[in-house]
């Protein structure tokens, strides 16, 4: 709920304080018979029904000083007592008859009633002691410390009475009691009022944040940080390692010093809202609690998030992993059978002549040589390393029919500079192709005008899909459209390690 909201655990004991306040009245002799020993009963017990609401509101650990309350109010001053009271013997012939009599024990009623007098008035002074230290520590609520204060007033006076009734043994309704009477009702409407305030915030608090409820789009964080006064307010969600933010990055939400206030959802977190250590965290979990339907959609979806990007860089890393034993593959290839075979290749030319024979092994011998190349141009050509796109694609043209339009000479992540190479090099497999790489903006555009039809593209296009990229076919099956995040090579971690890797592309 919003600020200072009284929600449904705070309504039953209102109801309950309201109830003994309006049955306390009932102790008249004008009252029937069976209202005349409620009034009795509910006589001076509204303090306990007071603390429940501060406890639940503060909300105070200390609910056993609730229950005592009751239970000497209700319990011994209550109906212990009125089950040894009968009005007659105490003077009031105009009373009604007390139906909850069992016997008329004027000693044991003095007894039970002066022992419930200390212990209220010890109980009171408890009660007080605790509630006004809370309010002093909790200075900046001023949600809820108007109501705070009300009660500990209402209290104090309570408290008063309490003592003024002392020596009589039992609680009094001579003129002082009715001035201190008079006053404690001015405390209860200055409760009263104080909650029909933290109502009013609660329905401030649901109109300010209306715009997050409602449009999915909205800044959901921004809302929150307005209202509490916190513009470092940090927004998370747990989820498998760790906690995401509403984009599924990961996010610590502690980080800087800051307080950390869960928000749940039954038995399980929900959120996590990291504040600074000003903020009251009552207020940051009433305030979040307004938005528990829009808090739980856009955990789902930021969960979700997270689990598409941890698909990604599992993506990520099986595409290092084919780049590096491609290159393990090429690299094998040319210091080793490419090598021998260009040396045997020497030796055939400087010893053939005109042997038929020998000229027929130089001739497959040559083959060979070429095979090896075509395969080490499909695989990862180390020029591609050391040199970039432009370098490994004016290799790859001395022996496939490749018309290049324009590349850009800048560096870019492996594996961004291996699938672009790599979708150039299957398209020029059937043909002629024209090839043009630049930089769009945060992408690298590669496009391909094919004299034949495009090739089969799924394995290369679940490889730049792995990449964050995306691959379009014009409906003529002659043109080839990729983008590529444009990760700078320097700036591009391994997907291979535990950290984050995001490919921001398209």
């Amino acid at each position: 709920m919003g600020a200072g909201a009284v929600r449904r655990r705070e309504a039953t004991p209102l109801f309950i304080t309201a109830c003994l306040w309006l049955a306390a009245p009932l102790y008249s002799p004008t009252a029937p018979p069976v209202l005349f020993a409620v009034g009795i009963v509910c006589f001076g017990a509204v303090a306990p029904g007071l603390v429940h609401v501060a406890f639940r509101v503060a909300p105070l650990r200390s609910m056993w000083l609730v229950v005592s309350g009751y239970a000497i109010t209700l319990g011994m001053q209550g109906l212990l007592a009125t089950l040894l009271y009968d009005p007659a013997s105490h003077g009031c012939g105009a009373c009604a008859e007390n139906p909850l009599l069992i016997r008329d024990a004027p000693g044991a009623w003095a007894l039970v009633t002066e022992l419930g007098l200390y212990l209220r008035s010890a109980w009171l002074v408890a009660v007080i002691a605790v509630l006004s230290t809370w309010c002093v520590r909790a200075r900046r609520r001023r949600d809820v410390l108007p109501m705070m204060s009300m009660v500990v007033a209402a209290l104090t006076v309570d408290a008063v009475w309490a003592g003024h009734s002392l020596e009589r043994g039992m609680l009094v309704t001579d003129t002082t009691a009715d001035l201190l009477w008079r006053l404690e009702a001015l405390a209860l409407i200055g409760v009263s009022a104080a909650v029909l305030a933290s109502l009013a915030g609660l329905r401030r608090a649901r109109r300010a944040l209306t715009g997050a409820v409602t449009a999915r789009g909205g800044d959901l964080v921004a809302h929150l940080a307005a209202e509490l006064g916190d513009p470092s307010l940090v927004l998370a969600f747990p989820a498998r390692a760790g906690y995401v933010d509403s984009a599924g990055r990961p996010v610590l939400p502690s980080a800087g010093g800051r307080a950390v206030t869960e928000v749940r959802g039954g038995a399980a977190v929900m959120a996590v809202l990291g504040h600074d250590p000003g903020v009251d965290p009552y207020r940051v979990r009433r305030l979040a609690e307004v938005l528990g339907l829009e808090l739980d959609h856009r955990r789902l979806t930021a969960v979700a998030v997270a689990q598409l990007e941890e698909l990604r860089r599992s993506g990520l890393r099986i595409v290092e992993a084919g780049d590096a034993e491609r290159q393990r593959l090429e690299r094998d290839l040319h210091d080793g059978a490419q090598q021998s075979l260009v040396m045997l290749l020497l030796r055939l030319g400087m010893h053939g002549g005109e042997s038929p024979a020998l000229r027929r092994a130089e001739r497959h011998v040559r083959e060979a040589v070429e095979e090896l190349r075509e395969i080490a141009h499909g695989l990862h050509p180390l020029v591609l390393e050391n040199a970039g796109l432009p370098a490994a694609l004016g290799g790859l043209a001395q022996s496939r029919v490749i018309v290049i339009r324009g590349v850009t000479a800048r560096r870019y992540a492996p594996a961004v500079e291996s699938t672009a190479y790599q979708l150039i090099e299957l398209c020029s497999r059937g043909g002629a192709v024209e090839v043009a790489v630049r930089d769009d903006e945060a992408d690298l555009r590669v496009v391909l005008d094919l004299d034949a039809q495009v090739p089969d593209l799924t394995g290369i296009a679940d490889r730049i899909v792995s990449l964050n990229g995306r691959i379009e076919v014009s409906d003529a099956g002659r043109t080839v459209a990729a983008s590529l995040p444009a990760v700078p090579r320097d700036a591009a971690p391994s997907g291979t390690d535990g950290d984050a890797h995001h490919f921001d592309g398209a």
